[in-house]
């Protein structure tokens, strides 16, 4: 139709790993770790896509064990099913 539009997707929907995840091909982006924040149930990430946009994705901590082998300045991937987006319109 022309229109610009938006894509909201919430900051856990968005997976994210140091891996490229297999069967994932669209909706899948690449970027640099520039912070995090640990909360004991889940951590948040900041990251900063490789188009400068920065992106929180939060991911549950499932165990008081579980601890995520991901750091400052990781690259990393993040991505989102196709069903986890929400179109924004002016």
């Amino acid at each position: 139709l022309g229109m610009a539009v938006g894509l909201a997707v919430r900051p856990e929907k968005i997976e994210i790993s140091k891996q490229r995840p297999e069967g994932v091909a669209v909706n899948l982006f690449t970027g640099t770790v520039k912070e995090i924040a640990y909360f004991g149930s889940y951590n948040t990430y900041i990251v900063q896509a490789t188009d400068g946009l920065r992106v929180k994705i939060t991911e549950a901590n499932t165990s008081r064990q579980d601890l995520s082998d991901i750091t400052w300045e990781d690259n990393v991937f993040f991505w989102w099913n196709d069903k986890a987006g929400v179109v924004l319109r002016d």
